[in-house]
Parts: C-alpha cells; structure tokens; sequence
C-alpha cells in the first residue's frame, strides 16, 4: 500500500472500531496517565462492558473503546508521522 493512503486506512479502521462500540454501553474499566520526562502528555482511557470481567474482555471480541486524551498541544503532522513510523 503506498504511504498516502496508511493514514487514511488508519482513520478509517478508527473511525470503524468507534462506529461499532458507539451504541454500547460501556463503562471507564481502567486509566493510565502517561508522562515523558516529567511532562504529562496524554490520559488514555480503556471502557469496555461493565458485565464482563476486564481480563476476559480484552480476551475475547468484547466491545472495547480506548480513549486518548492529549494534555499538550501536539502537531497534527507529527502525531501522523509518530504513528506511522511505529506501526
């Protein structure tokens, strides 16, 4: 796949995973602030059913959500170009 199209295939599997939990009732199951050298960048927040043991939802095709909440102003550019250079 040429490198244009990887962000958008990433949007767009994104906006499918959201799209199918959307309807679900989920509930905040765990959080973790990360930080850089003393620098809190972002909060990501996992949700997933509130029936469902946390260990066997991420075992098992559970609807799940996972949330990132920035704390710092990050480039919309460098945040694509972090991403694809890990993936």
């Amino acid at each position: 796949m040429p490198l244009p199209l990887r962000p958008l295939t990433l949007a767009l599997m994104l906006t499918m995973s959201c799209a199918s939990t959307a309807d679900a009732a989920l509930e905040l199951r765990n959080q973790h602030l990360f930080r850089y050298l003393l620098v809190d960048v972002y909060t990501a927040e996992l949700y997933s059913a509130p029936d469902t043991p946390l260990a066997q939802a991420l075992a098992r095709e559970q609807p799940l959500r996972l949330t990132l909440r920035y704390h710092r102003n990050i480039d919309r550019d460098d945040l694509t170009k972090a991403a694809l250079t890990t993936l």
